[in-house]
Parts: structure tokens; C-alpha cells; sequence
């Protein structure tokens, strides 16, 4: 009995070591997006983030996102077309967390359409991530040092109409999995320029 328990035990460790985490990008790693969009994965009919997982409390992270134009000054609206920088950052407000991690889609908000249009300008610091429903996102290549992600994404053609950009956040202890981990996420609604909202 006891041969069949530490095997047991054996098993299941080697098995939390070889499958693969989520500490490289939750859509690159199992294929999931995970921002709280319409369209994402869902747990009993909710959205599924990544405080479903990470969040023990620790850290009591705030996520915010802002689009930023050519002259460093967030907006509220876009100019079809034109290139943008949408920040993602994961605020702790207690602690010191060892990294951060991210994820973040911009869906039309007509028909919650998968907009394709970040740009993976920065390898070190975001990827680009496709998963099988077609659907792109942002995402941390591995745990950040830094707690803001930068993303080059292209506004939409004149006639999209509103979109929304979804993001979650972690700020992690570094142990390399889910506990004593912090997590938020949020969403940014931006109209086109010249629409009425």
C-alpha cells in the first residue's frame, strides 16, 4: 500500500513538472483566452480571467489600460488607421511582487470581432499569440520584470465603429504556480473619431 501511494505521489509530481504551466502566455500555453471578453473561455457561464487562478490576495493588483497616440497622450477615441500604443499595466499596492505577466485582445464591439490588429513589435516584453478560434492576443512571453506592456496596435478601418480592449494582469511571487499570486482585469472602450457614441 505504501509502494502504490509514493508511486501515486511520484506520478503526480512528475506530472505538475512536464505539463506544461501557463507562466508563458495562458493562449500560447493551453490555447485559452482568459481577459473576461465575450468570447473567451467561461467557468459555469462566467468569464474566466486570470484571477480565477492567481488570485490569493497577494500583491492586490490594479490593471489599467490606455491607448496612447504619437505624442504620448492617452485618447478616448481613434483615428481609423492610424498606429497607437495600448499599455497594459498591473499595478501591485502592497508587496513586492518577483514578476508580472498579461494578456489583452481588442474586439469590435459590434458582433465582439476579433480585430487582428496589434503589431509584435517587442519580443522581450510581449508575443503574439493566435489560438484555434482564430482569435489573436498579447501576451507575456515569459514572467516581466516590468509591470507595464507596451503593444504597437493599428486602429481599424473608418466605418468599425466602437472597440473594446480586455486585459488581465498577474503579479507574481515567482514560485512557478498560481499561489500567492495577484491578479485584476479590465476592460477600455475607445469610439472612432468623428461617431457618435
Amino acid at each position: 500500500m505504501n509502494t502504490r501511494l509514493a508511486l501515486s505521489l511520484f506520478l503526480m509530481l512528475l506530472l505538475w513538472v512536464v505539463l506544461p504551466g501557463n507562466k508563458n502566455g495562458r493562449a500560447s500555453q493551453s490555447g485559452k483566452g482568459n481577459t473576461g471578453a465575450p468570447g473567451d473561455q467561461t467557468l459555469n457561464g462566467m468569464p474566466y480571467t486570470c484571477a480565477d487562478c492567481h488570485d490569493d490576495g497577494a500583491f492586490n493588483p490594479f490593471v489599467a489600460i490606455h491607448v496612447i497616440d504619437s505624442s504620448n497622450t492617452p485618447v478616448s477615441q481613434y483615428i481609423p488607421g492610424r498606429q497607437y500604443i495600448a499599455r497594459v499595466t498591473v499595478n501591485p499596492s502592497t508587496g513586492t511582487p518577483a514578476g508580472y505577466g498579461f494578456q489583452m485582445i481588442a474586439l469590435r464591439d459590434n458582433g465582439n470581432i476579433d480585430l487582428d490588429g496589434f503589431t509584435d513589435i517587442n519580443p522581450n516584453n510581449y508575443k503574439l499569440t493566435t489560438i484555434s478560434n482564430g482569435r489573436t492576443y498579447a501576451e507575456h512571453p515569459t514572467m516581466s520584470a516590468s509591470d507595464t506592456f507596451n503593444v504597437r496596435w493599428t486602429a481599424p478601418a473608418a466605418g468599425t465603429g466602437s472597440v473594446t480592449f480586455y486585459a488581465a494582469g498577474n503579479a507574481v511571487n515567482g514560485n512557478n504556480n498560481s499561489s500567492g499570486d495577484g491578479a485584476d482585469y479590465t476592460s477600455l472602450q475607445l469610439f472612432e473619431a468623428g461617431t457618435l457614441s
